[in-house]
């Protein structure tokens, strides 16, 4: 799975083709297919942009509009993949939802929260004459009014950041999965993608417990 959009992803359309892989990538409805930036990236001070993610959503907004970013301006540069890309890549992707302006959801009022899960759906499945039955949740943050929405918004699964693996009895709506950085060592991919990692941090939880 890949979140955001970024256009970056576009480059791996010729190795999905080789190897007959199908990613899900999660894209954000209202940065997709425009010039407008994520406002996590526009953001370059790291301190700044964890502090960003703990505050109110209205406060959140408030502080990087007092910076001098605006959400829905467009940049010189794109950030995310566009139309073309997209329409281009449906047939080796499965692309589904992550909201419309990546939000921290808990952070939002009931209103935003609601808005940013149901509509984008909504826009997804216009634009693209697909179906959207998965959302991940940005920054992987999310609670039980997040669950209850995005059921009622008619998805079939939610997914986390929480690590580990997923078994018959999980709950579709926090499901897990292992993050992948840019500067992963094929070691550690190798450990996540066998399940030995998975096996490591049950071990670690059983030795905490027992400490």
């Amino acid at each position: 799975t890949f979140d955001d959009g970024h256009k970056g992803n576009y480059a791996l359309l010729s190795i999905l083709k080789e190897f007959k892989i199908k990613p899900v990538i999660y894209l954000c409805s209202d940065i997709i297919a425009t010039q407008r930036m994520y406002w996590f990236q526009w953001i370059q001070d790291t301190g700044l942009k964890a502090q960003l993610k703990r505050v109110a959503n209205d406060d959140r907004i408030s502080r990087l509009e007092a910076l001098g970013f605006n959400p829905l301006e467009e940049q010189n540069e794109r950030s995310a993949l566009s139309l073309l890309e997209i329409k281009e890549m449906q047939a080796h992707v499965d692309f589904q939802s992550h909201t419309r302006f990546h939000p921290i959801l808990p952070k939002c009022t009931n209103e935003d929260a609601w808005n940013e899960i149901e509509q984008s759906k909504a826009l997804l499945e216009e634009r693209f004459n697909t179906t959207i039955q998965s959302i991940a949740y940005p920054n992987g943050n999310y609670g039980a009014r997040e669950i209850e929405y995005v059921k009622s918004a008619g998805y079939l699964t939610g997914m986390t950041v929480e690590p580990g693996l997923n078994s018959l009895r999980a709950n579709p709506f926090r499901l897990k999965r292992y993050a992948i950085k840019d500067a992963t060592h094929t070691y550690e991919l190798e450990s996540k993608l066998s399940g030995v990692a998975d096996v490591l941090y049950r071990l670690r939880r059983i030795v905490l417990k027992t400490h």
